[in-house]
């Protein structure tokens, strides 16, 4: 079943619908679990994929989520393929982006 999005993202260019892309992309079967935890019953899940997307599309995408009652979590593998000492150098400039509210 294709997945629906709600309408303030449909209109967005970055943002469409690729069922079969979240089958090897891992982290929904590492934060669903959590979330069925965490969360009241009834909650649904719209699970988006951003590959090569500008810091501005990012940011169109998440305006556009964004609503009182939309929990917006964000999960990334980072630096997937390097070598461990590279990994966590590369790693640790992202972080100080993240908690810097800055771009990549």
């Amino acid at each position: 079943m294709p997945l629906e999005y709600p309408a303030s993202l449909d209109k967005l260019r970055q943002v469409g619908s690729a069922d079969g892309a979240h089958g090897p992309e891992h982290s929904l079967e590492v934060q669903v679990p959590f979330l069925q935890t965490v969360l009241a019953p009834g909650w649904t899940l719209t699970p988006l994929i951003v590959g090569q997307a500008s810091a501005a599309e990012v940011a169109d995408t998440l305006d556009a989520a964004i609503q009182p009652d939309v929990l917006i979590v964000i999960s990334s593998d980072l630096s997937h393929y390097h070598p461990y000492d590279e990994a966590r150098a590369l790693d640790r400039v992202s972080v100080g982006q993240i908690l810097a509210l800055g771009p990549s």
